[in-house]
């Protein structure tokens, strides 16, 4: 399964939106000429006017059971729309491959016989967005993953960490939040889902200020698709101060060892 230049009939697309709508030439194309677009409620009113009058729009998480996979149920969908001959479109925000729908659509259809290809369309990273508002942070190189994917255990989530303050690189931490704590009902955890929350988040503060001075920033910005996405900025030394700021749609950033702050702006030097 590859991505094409040209789309045919049978030809399942998984579209990053960016965040806002903040959608390609080649995505735009894309969702104006299909059937059915599947996704989150929030991500199909971003590019609603992009739509035809007549495509069908949709999600699954409604009918979802407890512990069901949101991802394949939205996956199958589009595949049942493609086997009938309609263009359907897997919408994510973001981009789709970084915690994205293209993973999960790709596990979820590779024994469907009649989905003879599999079109992934990029779209502007949470990363790329928080880079541009602080300046260049990661410049030089970047590691971005996120920090209370369910499923995920802390120990895997720890060595991350510490590979990550190890590096020297600059770093954008998603998912601050577990999504467990707005969806219990998906996402069902052994503890209180926002105790896992709090723990890797003074994981990250730990690991950091082992490897890096007390006083290297670290930014938290949200609401990305928002036309003033808000920022706070504090240091490692007092990260768990911020903890009230953090959001469901927030990032974490921490610049490159070689770092410069200036009026306001954060980049790291090559």
């Amino acid at each position: 399964m590859t991505g094409t230049d040209i789309t045919r009939d049978n030809t399942l697309s998984i579209v990053g939106i960016g965040y806002g709508g903040d959608v390609t030439a080649r995505a735009a194309d894309l969702l104006g000429r299909a059937d059915l677009v599947v996704g989150h409620p929030d991500f199909i009113g971003q590019v609603a006017h992009l739509l035809k009058p007549d495509t069908e729009a949709t999600d699954v998480v409604a009918d979802a059971e407890p512990g069901q996979d949101v991802f394949a149920l939205r996956a199958r969908l589009a595949a049942e729309a493609l086997a009938s001959g309609r263009r359907a479109v897997i919408v994510t925000a973001g981009d789709p491959g970084l915690l994205g729908m293209a993973g999960p659509t790709l596990s979820a259809l590779r024994d469907q016989a009649d989905v003879q290809d599999v079109e992934i369309v990029p779209g502007l990273s949470a990363w790329q967005y928080a880079s541009a508002i602080l300046g260049a942070p990661f410049n030089g190189g970047l590691i971005t993953f996120p920090l209370c994917l369910h499923g995920e255990s802390d120990a895997d989530v720890a060595r991350r960490i510490r590979s990550a303050a190890d590096s020297g690189l600059g770093t954008c931490l998603y998912m601050l939040r577990h999504n467990g704590e707005a969806h219990p009902e998906l996402f069902p955890t052994d503890e209180p889902a926002v105790d896992i929350a709090l723990r890797r988040f003074a994981m990250v503060r730990n690991a950091f200020l082992a490897a890096r001075p007390g006083d290297t920033p670290a930014v938290i910005v949200s609401d990305l698709d928002d036309e003033r996405p808000r920022r706070v900025t504090t240091s490692l030394l007092d990260l768990d101060s911020v903890w009230g700021e953090v959001s469901d749609t927030s990032v974490l950033c921490i610049p490159g060892e070689r770092f410069t702050a200036d009026s306001g702006r954060l980049w790291t030097v090559t």
